[in-house]
């Protein structure tokens, strides 16, 4: 089929005062001209044609990101949303977990139907209550025995033979591996 042509930026009017931004399916390409939202604890911006995670530096009051189904390679510039509690990457082009250091009142993290082929680098999210990671290409169940606080597990549609790695998630409640 054809490629969408990405909207123009300044033809979207964003409210400074607004808490909850969505902008879903609106043919956006490139995340800019955000900085004005002073207040906004909610951005979605699913179903765009964004490939980079970029101009977000300054929503420091930002909980909820969301990003699913865009055209996304790589989790960066996320560093100063300390403030995020739930983030929604799925349907990307991810191949690593990684730039997610610094967020460590996230609760929720999604990231499924990507490329991902390991568990990594989530040590620091000890808030971390749902880790959703269906439909990678994941092979082992590792590096999550910090998540002390992890009450959901999603991996299904894996590559994962055995259950390892479990015995510090006393919380969990919820493991799903089909």
């Amino acid at each position: 089929g054809e490629a969408e042509t990405p909207v123009d930026m300044e033809t979207i009017s964003l409210d400074p005062e607004a808490e909850d931004v969505d902008l879903n399916h609106f043919r956006i390409g490139k995340i800019e001209g955000f900085e004005v939202l002073k207040k906004v604890k909610t951005l979605c911006l699913r179903q765009n044609l964004i490939k980079h995670i970029e101009n977000l530096e300054q929503l420091q009051t930002l909980r909820e990101l969301d990003l699913y189904d865009n055209q996304i390679r790589k989790i960066e510039n996320l560093e100063s949303l300390v403030e995020l509690e739930i983030l929604d990457i799925s349907f990307n082009i991810l191949r690593h977990i990684e730039g997610l250091d610094r967020l460590t009142q996230l609760k929720k993290l999604f990231l499924v139907n990507n490329k991902i082929s390991k568990i990594e680098n989530l040590s620091n999210l000890q808030m971390l209550q749902m880790l959703e990671l269906g439909s990678n290409r994941i092979r082992a169940i590792e590096n999550i025995d910090t998540l002390a606080n992890l009450d959901s597990l999603f991996l299904g549609k894996n590559k994962i033979t055995k259950l390892q790695n479990l015995d510090a998630l006393t919380n969990l409640t919820v493991l799903s591996i089909q």
